[in-house]
């Protein structure tokens, strides 16, 4: 049977992770209890709806959807509840979520053993008031967060760093944030909900690391593309249905970021960019890695999460529907691919990629997930995913046996 191979993180990065995760915790639960709408379980409220068959060696494991109530936000709150594009938890009760659609992400609280997910505060990465750049008519664009991982008592979030589908070079699309928990950045506005638009000033605790197309993540693309693949080395000024540049996953993991790349991809190869933490908050190019993984042909990666000594890597198709107008053609690459999760044995282990499981619909798009092992002496964990285009994400969690 495909599974994975766990192993055991160090003793002290464990310990700073559950100091971490308590002190957030304490954090939001002091300065914002929970109000009466908060503490709703599943009921009427939560519609019902079908999981989505996810198999491992073709059979079908359990799946459980979860309730989101409020609704998380979206651009345009009176449209949809928002798609997740990103998620990291820093506690087994506290999650960020980040759509790709907004200016901020969002503080969850999980109840685990009710499947429940609760919705609690906005956390701003980008000013809002566009009148401030002389321009009162124009809503602030998206910042495209991509990807989140949890960095020492950080957050950290990643734009997609792509040109639109149009083919226009989107300052806001190439940021990568810190925000910390510590300096109360998780803790600044109340629940209630407001129109998106409205000007609100960034959060405390958040640090932009990587704003413009020429940051820290072109820095190590231009390092890392002199000995890379042709179809990596273009890739930067190419739109995604045309197998350009874009992030879609982002974890830490012994020290190093990791950057997942949903395109380009080269064949049935996926890219991976890593760099040491501490350079790279440093804006350093110390010991930049380019690591092509083998997953199938066209398929791209769409989430990292840290997994013992390696990662779960959750892989869909790299092609994207073109825009109504624009100059970029369609990559045509990748139609029929289907969403997997795998493991990876890490850097230095390119070769250890092996499927775990996958979905049975081509039209699900899972574009984010966590991780949660009840006890570590089970057999199985439980994996959460968010799908694009779904109302709240989605949720839906698996139980997964693992080796």
């Amino acid at each position: 049977m495909a599974g994975v191979a766990a192993g055991r993180c160090g003793a002290g990065a464990a310990i700073k992770t559950l100091i971490a995760g308590v002190f957030f915790t304490f954090v939001v639960s002091t300065l914002y209890p929970s109000s009466s709408a908060a503490q709703s379980t599943p009921g009427t409220e939560c519609k019902a709806r079908d999981i989505p068959t996810f198999k491992v060696d073709g059979a079908p494991v359990p799946g459980r959807g979860w309730c989101v109530k409020p609704a998380i936000s979206a651009r345009r709150l009176a449209e949809h509840a928002g798609d997740v594009s990103a998620v990291a938890c820093v506690s087994a009760t506290h999650c960020i979520v980040a759509s790709d659609e907004t200016r901020f992400v969002e503080v969850v609280r999980l109840d685990r053993n009710a499947h429940t997910i609760t919705p609690i505060r906005f956390v701003y990465l980008e000013d809002t008031d566009v009148s401030k750049k002389g321009n009162d008519k124009k809503k602030p664009k998206e910042l495209d967060i991509e990807g989140a991982a949890v960095v020492d008592n950080n957050i950290a979030l990643t734009g997609s760093h792509g040109l639109s589908r149009k083919g226009n070079d989107q300052s806001e699309r190439f940021g990568v944030f810190l925000v910390d928990f510590e300096e109360g950045g998780l803790s600044v506005w109340p629940t209630q909900r407001r129109k998106d638009d409205e000007a609100r000033p960034v959060a405390a605790g958040v640090r932009a690391l990587d704003n413009g197309p020429k940051g820290m993540v072109h820095r190590l693309f231009k390092h890392l593309a002199r000995q890379a693949p042709e179809v990596f080395r273009d890739s930067w000024t190419r739109c995604l249905q045309n197998n350009g540049f874009n992030i879609e996953g982002l974890a830490s993991h012994n020290n190093r970021m990791f950057f997942g790349l949903r395109s380009p991809v080269d064949g049935d190869a996926a890219f991976v960019i890593s760099e040491n933490t501490e350079a790279y908050l440093k804006g350093e190019i110390q010991s930049p890695e380019l690591h092509m993984l083998k997953l199938e042909t066209g398929a791209g990666i769409r989430a990292l999460e840290p997994f013992g000594q390696g990662f779960l890597v959750l892989s869909g198709t790299s092609q994207a529907k073109a825009a109504e107008k624009g100059d970029c053609a369609e990559f045509k690459q990748g139609e029929g691919v289907v969403s997997a999760l795998w493991y990876w044995g890490g850097p230095g282990a390119e070769s250890e990629v092996r499927k775990i499981g996958e979905f049975t619909k081509k039209s699900l798009t899972p574009e984010a997930m966590t991780v949660f092992r009840h006890n570590r002496s089970e057999a199985e964990v439980e994996v959460l995913f968010f799908f694009d285009g779904e109302a709240n994400g989605g949720p839906v969690s698996y139980r997964i046996p693992v080796e």
